[in-house]
This record gives C-alpha cells, sequence and structure tokens, in this order.
C-alpha cells in the first residue's frame, strides 16, 4: 500500500511541476513546412493546456498563410511572449515553408527570448543576429522594442537568402 502512495506523490509532483515549469524560447521553424509549425503550436497548447487557446490562419496581402496564437495573459510567464505568428509561402512546385516568424509580448519577457538568440546567433549589429541555416540560406533576427500602449518587444527571425 504504501508503495502505490510513494508511486502516486512522484507521479502528482512530476506532472505539477512539469505545469510548473516554463520554457525558455519559441523554436525557429524557418524553412520547415506547415505540418511541422501546425504540429509545434499544437504541442506548446500541450504544454500547459488553455481551453481558449486556438491557432487561427489569416492571409498575408501576398496570399501567404499566416499561421499565428495568442496565449492567454496570465500565461504569458509561461511561453515567455503573448503572441507567435509564423508566416509561410506556397511555391510553385506546392512545397509550403516558413520564411518569416515573430514572437512578441511584454518587455518583461524578452531576456529569455533574446537569451537564445544570443547564445544561438552571431550579432551583425546593435539588435541585429544572424546564423547559418544551410549553404545558400541563412537566418536574420532582429529585435524591436515598441512603447504604444505597454512597453513590449518584437522578435523576429527572416529566412535571407546568401545570393
Amino acid at each position: 500500500m504504501s508503495h502505490r502512495i510513494s508511486v502516486l506523490i512522484f507521479f502528482t509532483l512530476f506532472t505539477c511541476s512539469k505545469c510548473l515549469s516554463q520554457i525558455d524560447h519559441i523554436r525557429v521553424l524557418l524553412g520547415q513546412s506547415d505540418s511541422i509549425v501546425l504540429k509545434y503550436l499544437d504541442s506548446l497548447n500541450q504544454l500547459r493546456t488553455n481551453s481558449n487557446y486556438k491557432v487561427e490562419k489569416d492571409a498575408s496581402s501576398d496570399g501567404d498563410l499566416i499561421l499565428h496564437c495568442d496565449f492567454a495573459p496570465n500565461d504569458q510567464s509561461f511561453y515567455n511572449c503573448r503572441y507567435v505568428y509564423f508566416f509561410l509561402h506556397r511555391f510553385p512546385d506546392g512545397i509550403v515553408m516558413c520564411y518569416n516568424q515573430n514572437v512578441s509580448g511584454p518587455v518583461e519577457y524578452a531576456a529569455s527570448q533574446l537569451n537564445f538568440v544570443k547564445d544561438n546567433y552571431k550579432m551583425v549589429s546593435d539588435n541585429k543576429w544572424e546564423r547559418d541555416l544551410s549553404p545558400h540560406y541563412k537566418i536574420a533576427a532582429t529585435l524591436e522594442k515598441k512603447d504604444v500602449d505597454h512597453p513590449s518587444y518584437v522578435l523576429s527571425y527572416k529566412l535571407v537568402s546568401k545570393d
């Protein structure tokens, strides 16, 4: 009987600690397909279930697919952001690929996202970093701080040709 209680306590603590921990950055999915982006967005919801969470689909003025989600204000500290946007282009051969990604939210949550960039990208100028993705492409990351209604940040990742 005491063994069952010990196992039950372990799983309860493990489950609760998983729910209370936070992610340190949103994965960069440039060059990935729409199905991979959707799976990733779904996996974020699995980390912290929220009945109001949903992935929205929009279209840009160029007709490109935009996949995005808005996290609840009380979940911002868990995800270290409030909004995530992925811009995907459909090529003539039918391939759909992410070429732009934005992560944004209140400025107090920018540090974790920015630490990921500083640790994994090369600084090229103030608030601009780069990282090679392939022989022909690199990722350009930029940080923009805004102070419209509240201090906020936008961290943008763009797929850029090296040519």
